[in-house]
């Protein structure tokens, strides 16, 4: 991308210059007051050059584009182990868009987005189901005089598909959602708990309480995605005619301006290549860093989701960290800078736009939030927690209130929701008469004790093998509906981190036969 763009400006400013010829001999006093002169006008211009690519680059729109196309790359990367396993799909839509979309629709299942995300993947014999949408927006609690959405409503109608697709939605938030114009601000500690009770923020408790904002989750704050430039990164090549030297700007054959030869692009005897260095150095200083590329923490749980699916085909093990190692809520892969100590390395920047400490983090994970925290002196950063943002009912029992707050946590509706995705399939897939709800709850039942080991002691590999601790599953037909069916499921799965036994229920639609 920058490249392109320093192609055309270099090669422009470089033919003014009347360069001596490669293996020239210089000898005498004018040529070489010419060649001082040359290089004068060429610092000259690398210096107004370096001025307007800094401009480019730390345009607001254009940070923001190359942010999302640098994410995306990041997770086509993490995926580009094992493709088979891991697919990809990108639905280019913005947030307006959305908004537009759901305004038009009576119910949320008349929306374009539950037909791409639903539809199309449930309701067409052989699709496959998302496992989690990333969602490449910034949320915030309330309108602004530039940002005439309301998120929050739009965020309830998303938690409907997302529910009923039993694939959570991930986005990230706004620093303006907590007053600040940059998450730098948040290292002067704010009181998130009185801040979030304000008159202001009832819309935001109202979406906490619904079911379905256990699939919800907003993570922050903004990741490094791009380190800066440093010198002679910026390089292009120009072709020339062989013969006169005059630029060619073609890519196959043809007749050169200046001579009138035939040349061929490809063929060294008619066309030569030179390469063109820019020393280009990107200017990021300043003490709130905003000109270093910050980008969508969704894109770093993203990466963590994929590295746990190729690892295990499993979620549970997608928070915390162990030293050393490349695993649980570890973000690995991230580009990241570094001070300017003689030896590389030493001294490695963070690659968040803020220190959350334990206490902030702790605080963040209570009001529904997904921090990432930075690991001292690494260039790593984790996720210790995947809450939803869900708020947990108080229930009567100190048992029942854990239980409720631990299956609020995206890792075990990611868990669960891999069967739940299985269950539907097994039944939309289902051809010729409509069967009893009885034989479809026995034929799910048996299919689920193929993955229950109820030993609490059993080695992680079985703990792998076989997921459940106990299950349960209840199919009931529809009236008036024939060929539908609701089904509630109870899982209780085996988990690294947690020594509660988290009791998750499901409660979804089945649907006999495809179209």
């Amino acid at each position: 991308m920058l490249e392109d763009i320093l192609a055309r400006g270099l090669g422009e400013a470089r033919d003014a210059a009347v360069l001596p010829r490669p293996g020239a001999t210089v000898v005498s006093p004018r040529t070489r007051r010419v060649v001082r002169l040359i290089e004068r006008v060429i610092a000259l211009i690398d210096e107004r050059l370096t001025a307007a690519v800094d401009a480019i680059v730390h345009h607001p729109q254009f940070q923001r584009l190359e942010a999302s196309w640098r994410g995306l790359s990041y997770l086509v990367d993490q995926a580009g182990r094992d493709r088979t396993r891991v697919q990809l799909w990108v639905l280019s839509v913005r947030w307006s868009e959305l908004a537009r979309d759901v305004e038009r629709a009576m119910e949320f299942d008349q929306t374009a987005l539950f037909q791409k995300v639903y539809e199309e993947r449930f309701g067409t014999a052989g699709g496959e189901p998302f496992g989690v949408l990333l969602g490449d927006y910034e949320i915030r609690h309330r309108l602004h005089d530039d940002h005439g959405i309301d998120d929050l409503a739009l965020l309830m109608r998303i938690s409907e598909t997302a529910s009923a697709a039993l694939a959570p939605f991930v986005a990230g938030v706004h620093p303006s959602f907590f007053g600040l114009r940059e998450f730098a601000q948040l290292e002067r500690h704010i009181d998130l708990d009185r801040l979030l009770r304000s008159a202001e923020y009832s819309a935001w408790h109202r979406l906490r309480k619904q079911d379905d904002s256990r699939y919800l989750g907003l993570a922050l704050p903004r990741v490094l995605m791009r380190r800066p430039y440093h010198e002679g990164v910026a390089v292009s090549r120009r072709r020339r005619c062989a013969r006169c030297r005059a630029a060619w700007s073609g890519t196959g054959s043809g007749v050169c301006a200046g001579c009138g030869q035939f040349v061929t692009a490809r063929d060294p005897r008619t066309c030569t290549q030179e390469r063109l260095a820019f020393c280009y150095r990107e200017d990021v200083s300043g003490a709130d860093r905003s000109r270093y590329l910050w980008g969508n923490a969704a894109y770093a749980f993203g990466g963590v989701l994929i590295r746990a699916f190729l690892e295990c085909a499993w979620f549970a093990d997608i928070r915390g960290f162990v030293r050393d190692q490349e695993r649980g809520g570890v973000v690995a892969g991230m580009p990241t800078d570094e001070y300017g100590l003689d030896s590389p390395g030493v001294a490695p920047k963070m690659g968040v736009d803020v220190v959350i400490d334990d206490v902030s983090e702790k605080e963040f994970t209570a009001q529904g939030m997904i921090p990432l925290c930075a690991l001292h002196d690494t260039p790593y950063a984790a996720f210790y927690s995947n809450s939803s943002i869900y708020t947990p009912a108080q229930l009567t029992t100190v048992e029942g209130t854990l239980n409720e707050r631990l299956s609020g946590m995206l890792q075990y509706t990611l868990c669960v929701g891999r069967f739940g995705h299985h269950l539907k399939a097994r039944v939309r897939d289902r051809t010729g008469s409509v069967a009893q709800a009885s034989t479809i709850e026995n034929e799910l039942r048996d299919w689920l004790f193929e993955y229950i080991n109820p030993d609490d002691k059993a080695p992680p590999e079985i703990k792998a093998r076989y997921p459940l601790r106990d299950a349960e599953v209840q199919v009931r037909e529809i009236p008036g509906r024939p060929g539908q069916y609701q089904c509630v499921m109870r899982l209780i799965p085996h988990y690294q981190l947690d020594d509660l036994l988290v009791n998750v229920r499901i409660k979804t639609e089945l649907r006999s036969g495809a179209k």
